[in-house]
């Protein structure tokens, strides 16, 4: 499962702080990884340190732990796993961010949309997005929302199906501004893994303004 070229987050245990790595090496006892690195800054690990290791593959994400046993040069040596979990997307974050949603209301009877309209992303995670709209769509409605991700090196469009799961209503501004909390109820693996990346990047930053 593990093997070399594989592109890692790596982070301390319970910090959820995600520097980006590449696996160079693997044999029956040790990983050899390239130092983890945030923003150029690298990981600020001690000996007694536990990592925390994510990738995906396939459409599925994996998640380990490892103590490090050395440093040799820009390369971290890890004790190899000998389990590697399947993440529950739930486990991951939402983080604040601010995007154009656009989106269309699906009709239950022939899977039609409605005119496209605007909203605003509020925060977004592996598995839904709350966004802000200026008409009200009550739970249970279903929506297809598309929007426009920052990658490594581009922007790439996402799409999926959403149901609305939560309607708030701020009528102390006029007109009333209606929020919707979203969850994913039809997406595409590689868009949804697209999406996980973005979060696991951003989650020390605060607010994104894409």
């Amino acid at each position: 499962m593990l093997s070399t070229g594989q592109n890692i987050l790596v982070s301390q245990k319970s910090v959820m702080k995600w520097h980006s790595s590449v696996i160079m090496d693997v044999d029956d006892s040790e990983v050899l990884i390239s130092f983890p690195r945030l923003n150029g800054e690298p990981i600020d690990i001690a000996d007694n340190d536990v990592l925390e290791i994510t990738f995906s593959r396939k459409g599925v994400r994996y998640l380990f732990e490892s103590g490090f046993s050395q440093k040799i040069g820009d390369v971290l040596v890890l004790e190899r796993p000998r389990l590697l979990e399947k993440v529950d997307l739930r486990r991951y974050p939402r983080i604040p961010v601010k995007m154009d949603v656009f989106f269309t209301e699906i009709s239950s009877r022939d899977n039609s949309g409605s005119d496209t309209r605007r909203g605003k992303s509020i925060n977004i995670s592996g598995n839904g997005l709350r966004f802000s709209v200026d008409q009200m769509y009550i739970p249970n409605t279903y929506l297809s929302v598309s929007l426009d991700l920052p990658a490594k090196e581009k922007v790439v469009p996402v799409k999926m199906e959403c149901r609305v799961v939560r309607l708030i209503v701020d009528d102390q501004k006029d007109p009333p501004v209606y929020q919707l909390g979203a969850e994913f109820s039809r997406i595409d693996k590689n868009d949804q893994e697209l999406i996980i990346d973005f979060v696991l990047r951003n989650i020390n930053r605060g607010v994104q303004q894409v």
